[in-house]
């Protein structure tokens, strides 16, 4: 059939990257078998012929949040778990720290993608569902970079969205002022938050102890 060389060469490609990734421990390395996975994933469900870009686009989205999970977790090979010692004494792209924040990145990179592709299709609605879940994983772990990836898929998907269903204009220029009011509200609560959290970390200022309860203290 005309699929199976496609998904022969995707699986064959995945499988090389690991490879190289399992030997280089490097972050370029952990990209080419990102893309190798997304691409395994769309030949998987496109046949003869061809797919809407609805199951494309859910594809990518359940490949690429599924990476970021692994990535966070260490599951995946060259981030965490699969290391070994002496990839350990290689330069600070090539830590597991390091390893697991690119992967992380991809992920929600790749659901926005993903979220795209599900916007423009018959169920324009589903590509809400990556970019929601991308900016809830961005602000639990206040990661700022997610946090702008989250943003750029939402200021493209909801305006597509609204579109697909409104067919108006004026509620596309709605949606994209409430959408960016928004995002500036959860950019403000997440620095907030983060900004708190330091100020825990670091301890009292300098020069002042803490003194022990004495008799009279309240």
């Amino acid at each position: 059939e005309a699929t199976v060389a496609p998904r022969v060469v995707a699986a064959v490609t995945l499988g090389y990257a690991l490879a190289l990734w399992l030997a280089h421990r490097g972050v370029t390395q952990q990209l080419a078998a990102f893309v190798a996975a997304m691409l395994l994933g769309i030949a998987l469900v496109i046949d003869d012929q061809g797919s809407d870009s609805t199951v494309v686009g859910a594809t990518m989205a359940a490949v690429a949040l599924a990476w970021g999970v692994a990535s966070r977790a260490g599951l995946l090979p060259g981030a965490g778990r699969f290391r070994t010692a002496a990839a350990e004494g290689g330069d600070r792209w090539s830590s597991g720290a390091a390893q697991r924040r690119a992967g992380m990145l991809f992920g929600a990179i790749g659901a926005g993608i993903g979220a795209i592709a599900l916007a423009a299709g018959d169920a324009s609605w589903a590509g809400v569902i990556p970019v929601v879940l991308v900016l809830i994983a961005a602000v639990a772990l206040t990661d700022v970079v997610m946090v702008v990836v989250g943003a750029v898929a939402a200021l493209v998907v909801l305006p597509m969205v609204a579109d697909y269903y409104l067919r108006s204009t004026l509620a596309v220029a709605v949606v994209l002022l409430v959408t960016g009011a928004l995002l500036v509200a959860l950019a403000v609560g997440m620095l907030r938050r983060r900004t708190v959290r330091d100020r825990g970390m670091s301890g009292p200022p300098p020069g002042m102890t803490s003194r022990p309860a004495g008799p009279y203290s309240r």
